[in-house]
């Protein structure tokens, strides 16, 4: 059985009632319950609002409120935003760590293997730090307008804004403070 148009925006005013922000999210959810509420009323020959009390109940669980050590406990949002946006964020943490994982023991090797000395890396790091800050910001701009510019808040939209707003300011990091600067014969000196 088709649901008609008032029965689809009840379900969606129930949806957006629980605090679903993000469009993506509140699409999905409301394909599913529709979806559920149909096959119910078909399965079960019932009506309407039987069949969509019984489909709040079953989907209450993902409607409580939640946070994630991978979102910080601060943000509290329902549970289905927190597990969508959870699971970006715990794939982007482990990835960038395993990122630096790899670029740390690349590090090691060519120190190990080769006569690189490593304050001359260091000083040219140092050196292209503002580069490395531009070209950093100018990717943030360029991703957030178009993010901003579309005026859907979606999860991935805000996932990216969370992640990637202080990536610039990480370059800034990058200190002369434990470099000294090249002598005259030519050496660098931690």
């Amino acid at each position: 059985m088709i649901l008609d148009d008032t029965q689809i925006k009840a379900v969606e005013l129930y949806i957006t009632k629980r605090k679903i922000d993000f469009v993506d999210i509140k699409f999905e959810l409301l394909d599913h319950m529709v979806c559920d509420i149909e096959a119910t009323m078909e399965a079960k020959n019932i009506g309407f609002n039987d069949a969509f009390n019984i489909t709040k109940r079953k989907w209450s669980p993902y409607f409580v409120e939640s946070q994630s050590i991978w979102m910080g406990l601060a943000y509290v949002k329902p549970k289905i935003v927190i597990d969508k946006c959870g699971a970006i964020m715990k794939k982007t943490v482990l990835y960038s760590l395993a990122i630096a994982c790899v670029g740390a023991v690349l590090m090691w090797f060519l120190l190990k293997t080769s006569n690189a000395d490593i304050n001359l890396m260091f000083y040219f790091l140092y050196k292209g730090r503002w580069v490395l800050f531009a070209v950093s910001l100018i990717i943030l701009v360029y991703h957030s307008w178009n993010i901003l510019r579309t005026k859907a808040k979606t999860v991935f939209g805000y996932c990216y804004m969370r992640q990637f707003s202080l990536l610039p300011l990480f370059t800034l990091l990058i200190n002369q403070q434990h470099l000294s600067l090249p002598l005259s014969g030519g050496g660098f000196y931690l």
